[in-house]
């Protein structure tokens, strides 16, 4: 058998065992039970456990197979988020801007607290320390890992930051775990003081150990919409998502060939970031695809309970693969540095989002809370996993907004990239010019949606 072949089958198959070994522990231990921990979550740290990261107890394949697999499944998870639709609602323009400003003001407060946190640093301690490693929280954490290795790398060849690379894809990995463990425990803590509210039926044995009983009355799994005799239901929207997928890589295929043929080589990194944004084209292709089965007057072969059976199946084994798949890596320069930014920062990015989305966006639910902590720290996976341990069926278009809402404020926050850059000139006081300005910069961001949108529309 091929190497890559078995590799592939041998990860679903640590991935399924993972899975079913989840499911057993929620079913049975009361803390999972009280607190709603899908077994996805607890198969993914079982992994990560047990996985070549830390114990290496079973060697599953780690890396690009893992990382190949959480890119697809998240983009076979959008378009079919796509496909589903939501029910109509008013104001989606005006939530998606909200929470646009929201995660550009929290990655400026990324920036400012890393470059304070550098300067205290430099003043007290370390004198030698780059002028820009402050900006790595923003880079590593609220970014893209490809984004912060990339100026990791950069600074590294042309302004001498040692170790650059290795410290950016420590700050990713950190960022990462820190959203699964912070976003878990503001989760349990919401639970415990009454914060969420009980989903229907939450005391009922099915609910807590997540397996409907032997007596108990099975709710549809979806309707066929297919005779068998020729294919299946479940093959003819898995192919619907497949063309979609095909058609979406095709199509960001030829627009990368097309701007590394006619731009320069800089352009490599502008198409890894294109790249990175797979989950907000494959959510407006799965648009698309609605829109054009609509029109063909052929939507009647789509049933929203088996789309949603689909999802479900994507969102589990994503869960667990993006958890396992954490690098549990640390730099060797600059380790304990990294290591405090890294996990002083992520703790207060949750407090800031807690109080940015509570306070002044009056945006009370926690599981919005938690899914936009995730996004910021990790990325939209960690969003995912978090966001379905309170909305099992991701049923909120919330998901659909901070989908629209990361290529807004991707845009939004570009010049944060120039102010970053200023405090790399060297000088002390270029730091605090760097934290001033993204302080001021995210400021304004957030004050224009406020008295611009927010206080001009009806409450």
């Amino acid at each position: 058998m091929n190497g890559n072949n078995a590799a592939s089958f041998m990860l679903f198959g640590y991935l399924s065992m993972a899975l079913l070994l989840g499911v057993f522990i929620r079913s049975q231990l009361k803390f999972f039970q009280r607190y709603l921990i899908p077994g996805s979550v607890i198969a993914g740290f079982i992994m990560l456990i047990i996985g070549p990261n830390f114990l290496n107890i079973v060697s599953i394949p780690t890396g690009d197979e893992v990382d190949f697999l959480v890119f697809n499944l998240l983009t076979a998870i959008s378009i079919a988020i796509g496909l589903r639709g939501f029910d109509a609602e008013k104001d989606k323009g005006k939530e998606v801007l909200k929470l646009s400003a929201a995660i550009t003001g929290l990655l400026s407060f990324q920036l400012a607290a890393g470059m304070l946190f550098a300067l205290i640093i430099v003043l007290l301690i370390n004198p030698g320390l780059f002028r820009g490693f402050g900006s790595m929280l923003m880079l590593g954490q609220g970014f893209d890992a490809a984004i912060a290795r990339f100026f990791g790398g950069f600074w590294e060849q042309e302004q001498g930051f040692t170790g650059g690379q290795s410290i950016a894809f420590a700050f990713s990995s950190l960022g990462f775990l820190m959203a699964y463990l912070l976003g878990l425990g503001y989760i349990i803590w919401a639970k415990k003081r009454g914060l969420i509210t009980p989903i229907p039926d939450e005391e009922s044995t099915s609910v807590q150990t997540g397996i409907m009983q032997p007596g108990e009355k099975k709710p549809a799994a979806g309707l066929l919409t297919t005779h068998n005799q020729s294919i299946e239901t479940f093959t003819v929207h898995l192919a619907i998502i497949g063309l979609a997928m095909l058609l979406l890589y095709g199509l960001l295929r030829l627009l990368a060939l097309v701007m590394i043929h006619n731009f320069s080589s800089g352009m490599v990194i502008v198409t890894e970031t294109l790249f990175s944004f797979n989950y907000l084209f494959g959510l407006l292709m799965g648009l698309f695809f609605r829109w054009l089965l609509k029109r063909l007057k052929i939507d009647y072969l789509v049933n929203r309970g088996v789309l949603e059976r689909i999802l479900g199946v994507a969102v589990d084994y994503m869960v667990v693969a993006a958890i396992a798949s954490v690098p549990l890596v640390i730099s060797l320069v600059n380790t304990w540095e990294t290591l405090s930014l890294s996990l002083i920062g992520a703790g207060l990015t949750l407090l800031a989002v807690v109080v940015l989305m509570n306070k002044v966006c009056g945006e009370k639910s926690i599981a919005k809370q938690v899914a936009t902590y995730g996004f910021l720290t990790g990325n939209i996976s960690s969003a995912v996993a978090l966001l379905r341990v309170l909305d099992p069926r991701l049923e909120d278009p919330f998901i659909r907004n901070l989908t629209y809402a990361a290529g807004l404020s991707f845009i939004a926050a570009l010049p944060l990239f120039l102010f970053m850059n200023i405090a790399v000139v060297g000088r002390i006081g270029h730091i605090a010019a760097s934290a001033g300005l993204a302080a001021i910069y995210g400021g304004c961001i957030f004050c224009a949606w406020y008295f611009l949108i927010f206080k001009r529309s009806p409450q």
